[in-house]
């Protein structure tokens, strides 16, 4: 199967911070995705901006610490996708930048393709 990683801005309450955090898309239904995974729904930068949708999306968290992958984490995920047998398409992934940006919840151009090897 064809998985997209992608990033939105994300609003941690707890820590008080503002950063990029990752999600995978379709649905997760491998073990080594499902481990760092949690389905759940994002917040929110302010209440101005309701671009979000109202879905949960799967999350990517980092398995060794239990917190959610963000900004400079994006190598911990591409290593850890590489140990696991996964093919990263970066031609495609070139390719798809210039239709991410009217596919919500994000609304800015990145994604990752990959598929297990």
């Amino acid at each position: 199967m064809f998985y997209c990683i992608k990033r939105l801005p994300y609003n941690d309450k707890m820590n008080k911070e503002i950063y990029y955090a990752y999600y995978i898309t379709p649905t997760p239904k491998v073990n080594e995705l499902l481990k760092i995974t949690k389905l759940q729904r994002p917040n929110q930068i302010s209440g101005f901006h309701s671009h979000y949708s109202q879905s949960c999306i799967y999350m990517i968290y980092n398995n060794e610490t239990n917190e959610i992958v963000k900004n400079d984490d994006i190598l911990w995920l591409i290593n850890y996708l590489m140990e696991n047998n996964y093919k990263i398409h970066y031609e495609f992934s070139t390719m798809m930048q210039p239709y991410l940006s009217s596919t919500p919840p994000n609304n800015d151009k990145f994604c990752i393709g990959f598929t297990k090897q």
